[in-house]
């Protein structure tokens, strides 16, 4: 099974990988339902993180997202706000 790595090199201690995980994975299919991006995985060392989903999920993913945005380029616009507004929320906490 081959895992496509999306963070890499990014300063996070453990604790907050479960937030991140949320928002990433879970929140993720609220703003794009035909996300089949179903599992994520986190290597932490030295302060490090890595985030890793499954290739072939996130292969789908993205193919879905580029229909989508084909289909509706407003879909685009309504997705990066989605995940900007997450994203200043997570640098906040």
């Amino acid at each position: 099974m081959k895992y496509f790595a999306l963070f890499k090199n990014r300063v996070y201690p453990p604790s907050i990988m479960v937030p991140v995980s949320e928002g990433t994975v879970f929140e993720f299919k609220k703003v794009f339902n035909k996300s089949k991006i179903k599992h994520s995985y986190n290597y932490w060392r030295n302060k490090i993180i890595a985030y890793f989903y499954r290739d072939d999920e996130m292969t789908k993913t993205v193919d879905d997202l580029l229909k989508q945005a084909v289909k509706d380029p407003r879909f685009l616009y309504f997705f990066y706000d989605s995940a900007l507004n997450k994203a200043i929320s997570l640098n906040k906490f």
